[in-house]
C-alpha cells in the first residue's frame, strides 16, 4: 500500500496487472477450460484466452519448490505430490502450475497493454520473484504479448524494438525489460559484510536476474 500512495501522490499511473483470485481459483480446481465459458465482462479482467500453457522449465521449478517445502515442513497432505523431471505428470501438480501461469500471463497481458500508450515510456513492475526468476513466468508470457504485438501493430516502437531479437526465445523481453530480484539473507559479521555461506558465484543466484539484490533478513524482523 505504502508504493500505491507514493505513486499516486507523485503523479503516476497505478497499475492493477494481476488476475483477480477467483478466477485462479477456478484453474487450480478445474483448469482453465471454465474461464472460456465466463461471461465476455469477466473474461475482460484476464488475458486472451486460452492463455499459454506454462513452459516445461517452469513446470519443473514449481514441482522442485513444493518438493522442498515438503520436505522441510513434513506437511505431505498440504501441496500435491511433485514428480521427477520427465515423468508422469501429476494433474493437481498440473492445474496448480497453470493457476500461477494465469497470474503470470494477467501481469504480462497487462504490462503489455499499458505499454500501447504512446504516453508510455517506462513501467515498475512490482511482483514477487518467483514471478520473474531466470527470465520464466512474466518473462515468458509478456515476450509472446510483444511478438504478436508486432505482428498486429507495427508501428508500436516499443514493439518493434522488441522485435529485432526475433530469433532467440525471450529476446523481445529482454530487448525493453530488465529484472530485479530481492534476496533476504542472514549476513554474518564477517569483515567484509557477506554471508559466509553465499557463493555469490553460484550460477543459479547469479542467473535469477539482471540484478540480484541481497538484503539483511533481520532488518524486517518483526515487521
Amino acid at each position: 500500500r505504502p508504493l500505491v500512495e507514493f505513486a499516486k501522490s507523485s503523479g503516476m499511473s497505478v497499475i492493477a496487472a494481476n488476475a483477480p483470485g477467483r478466477y485462479v481459483s477456478i484453474v487450480n480446481s478445474r483448469g482453465q477450460e471454465p474461464l472460456q465459458r465466463l461471461p465476455l465482462p469477466s473474461q475482460a479482467h484476464l488475458p486472451p484466452l486460452p492463455f499459454a500453457l506454462p513452459s516445461a522449465d517452469l513446470y519443473h521449478k514449481v514441482s522442485s519448490f513444493m518438493a522442498a517445502h515438503r520436505a522441510a515442513s513434513g506437511a505431505a497432505m498440504m501441496c500435491p505430490a511433485p514428480v521427477s523431471e520427465g515423468g508422469p505428470k501429476n494433474p493437481a501438480m498440473e492445474r496448480m502450475v497453470l493457476a500461477q501461469s494465469l497470474w503470470d500471463a494477467s501481469m504480462a497481458w497487462n504490462l503489455a497493454r499499458a505499454l500501447r500508450e504512446a504516453s508510455v515510456d517506462k513501467i515498475v513492475h512490482v511482483c514477487g520473484r518467483f514471478h520473474v526468476e531466470h527470465s520464466l513466468g512474466i518473462p515468458e508470457h509478456l515476450d509472446r504479448y510483444l511478438l504478436q504485438e508486432h505482428c498486429e501493430h507495427r508501428d508500436n516502437k516499443v514493439a518493434h524494438e522488441a522485435a529485432e531479437h526475433l530469433r532467440e526465445p525471450g529476446g523481445a523481453f529482454r530487448a525493453i525489460a530488465k529484472t530485479a530480484v530481492f534476496v533476504p539473507i542472514a549476513f554474518e559479521d564477517s569483515g567484509d559484510g557477506t554471508h559466509a555461506d553465499l557463493d555469490l558465484k553460484d550460477p543459479f543466484l547469479a542467473g535469477a536476474a539482471d540484478w540480484v539484490i541481497l538484503t539483511d533478513v533481520s532488518a524486517t524482523e518483526g515487521m
